[in-house]
């Protein structure tokens, strides 16, 4: 090699700088400041959907039983929540049938007995598509036995 050639080299090596070591800190610092952001927007998002859904109470009423018989289909529900929860209305086959209805399902375990005669559908009939829909907006849809 030529002398020259190493000296010249050596000089161009001197010139070359990196980044200083304030700089390479304070870049450090942004991106582990940008990941933690990134993070923190995820999981408050994540942990207020898990606990907001648990927080509110969410109607949960249930179909225990029902009976058709001669047209007039009695529906037995079942309150799982601690609070009154109110029936507004009930379709049948997408036929507003009862509105209004303001039957109240009282909070635990207790049974209520909803009578549905619908005179725009009359007579239910097995196989029909009841929906019962409560005040909170609940909507609970079945089909009618016998």
């Amino acid at each position: 090699m030529n002398a020259w050639k190493l000296v010249e080299d050596k000089r161009w090596e001197k010139r070359k700088k990196g980044v200083s070591p304030v700089i390479a800190v304070v870049l450090m610092i942004a991106v582990a400041v940008a990941i933690a952001i990134i993070v923190y927007t995820w999981a408050s998002g994540f942990v207020s959907l898990k606990t907001g859904a648990e927080s509110i109470d969410v109607e949960q009423v249930t179909v225990e039983m029902q009976n058709l018989s001669g047209g007039v289909l009695n529906i037995y529900l079942r309150n799982h929540t601690a609070t009154v929860v109110i029936v507004d209305a009930v379709y049948v086959n997408g036929v507003l049938c009862c509105s209004g209805a303001n039957i109240i399902v009282s909070e635990g375990v207790v049974l209520t007995t909803i009578c549905v005669r619908c005179p725009a559908c009359c007579p239910i009939n097995p196989g029909d598509d009841i929906m019962v829909v409560l005040e909170g907006g609940t909507r609970i849809k079945f089909k009618a036995k016998e």
